[in-house]
Parts: structure tokens; sequence; C-alpha cells
């Protein structure tokens, strides 16, 4: 599928077919146009994303956020500012997508962000916008800046994550 995406801006994601993405000049937070995603029916299979990606070299050892506003119509699964740093062998060093945080529904233009670390064996950090499943959402006013270390992270580090010992073992609550 051919789509709409200004230069510097990629798309990505899984059964892309169900999906439709560019830019809008109608639905605006400031200036002349927003970015938008469209999950058709049947698309609650999967995700697309329209984001891009730079070199780190310029902002190891920062803590960055990357921010903007989101307007969604009818979105079950969720529209989700993201970002990721990447580390030299292809690994993830931070990611955030906010998974824990959709937007869903309908909602008016709403400010969001995503903090990360960048470490110092960063090469690369990516970022964008993305939508699962059915549904429209918007993005515009993005802003991509350094913060002081006092903003905190907004994704759970996976030492956060991983607990001290094994849980569940015979399945009861």
């Amino acid at each position: 599928m051919d789509y709409n995406l200004p230069k510097g801006w990629m798309p990505a994601g899984t059964h892309l077919q169900y999906y439709d993405m560019g830019i809008d000049y109608k639905q605006v937070h400031e200036g002349k146009a927003s970015g938008y995603i469209t999950g058709e029916e049947g698309s609650n299979v999967g995700f697309a994303t329209m984001g891009q990606t730079f070199k780190a070299t310029k902002y190891r050892e920062e803590r960055v956020r990357f921010s903007g506003f989101l307007k969604t119509e009818n979105v079950n699964n969720g529209a989700m500012l993201w970002m990721r740093v990447d580390g030299e062998n292809g690994e993830i060093l931070n990611f955030d997508n906010m998974e824990n945080r959709p937007v869903k529904g309908t909602t008016n233009w709403n400010q969001y962000e995503v903090v990360l670390d960048v470490p110092e064996s960063s090469i690369g950090i990516a970022f964008g916008m993305m939508l699962a499943g059915e549904g429209k959402a918007w993005v515009d006013s993005l802003a991509f800046e350094v913060v002081d270390k006092t903003v905190p992270v907004t994704a759970e580090s996976i030492e956060e994550a991983i607990p001290e010992e094994p849980v569940n073992l015979t399945f009861e609550l």
C-alpha cells in the first residue's frame, strides 16, 4: 500500500492491509496538518505505526521526552505514542509504547508523553504513533527534547517488571 506520509516518516506494523495512514488537513491540533492512522474492520489482529529513526549519538547519557497530542475516534484497542532506544547489536535498551495506558474510544486532543533514558551504548532512537485495532487516531504538535533527570521515565524497567522469585506455581489465586 502506498501511504501519504511526509519525508522522514515510515510505515510499519502487522496486517497493514487493514490500515491507512497519512496526512490530514482537516483534523489538526495546531498548524495546517496532522498525521493519522485508520484501522478498518478486521484490524483487531494487528497494529500499524508511523515513525522515524535517527542516530542516538547526540543524546547519549541523556533523558529524552517524546510528546505530542492525540485525538481518537472509535478506537477499540488503543492509540499510543512510542519510543525505543536501540543498542549496537539490535538489542532494545529502553522502550515504551504506552501499552499500559492506551488511548481508547473517542477523545479530543490530549497531550501524552514517553520519557526514556539513552544509555552510553545507544546507537539509535526510534519514535512514532501507533494504532492497535480498529478506529482512527490523529497525532499533531510533536516534540522531542532532552529533559532533566528529575522528570520520571514512563517505562517500567526490566528489573521492576521481573519478580524476585517464581509466582503462582499452582495457578491458584
